[in-house]
């Protein structure tokens, strides 16, 4: 707002070589001030009963077997000391 003042920029010097500017800091004081001042709209509290969430975890529950379905019948590979162990491709160098 104008109010026929001049308007000054205010800054600090900080010891830390920081520039604090004041003007900005009212500024935001005023916003602050402002916004807390109006009146807030309470929040819906969305509360989902024992069924609700029982079918939310058996939903999950049954998209991920049906992820994973197709690889129970595949035999299990332990391929460690050829793939990790004995690769000299991640070997870590010294530094």
């Amino acid at each position: 707002m104008d109010d026929g003042r001049k308007q000054f920029r205010v800054t600090c010097l900080l010891p830390s070589g920081l520039h604090l500017d004041i003007n900005h800091l009212q500024e935001k004081r005023k916003y602050m001030a402002f916004k807390t001042s109006m009146p807030q709209k309470p929040h819906p509290k969305h509360e989902k009963s024992g069924w609700q969430t029982w079918a939310m975890a058996l939903l999950l529950a049954a998209a991920t077997a049906l992820a994973y379905s197709n690889t129970l019948h595949a035999p299990f590979e332990f391929d460690d000391g050829s793939n990790i162990v004995e690769n000299p491709h991640i070997r870590m160098t010294s530094l």
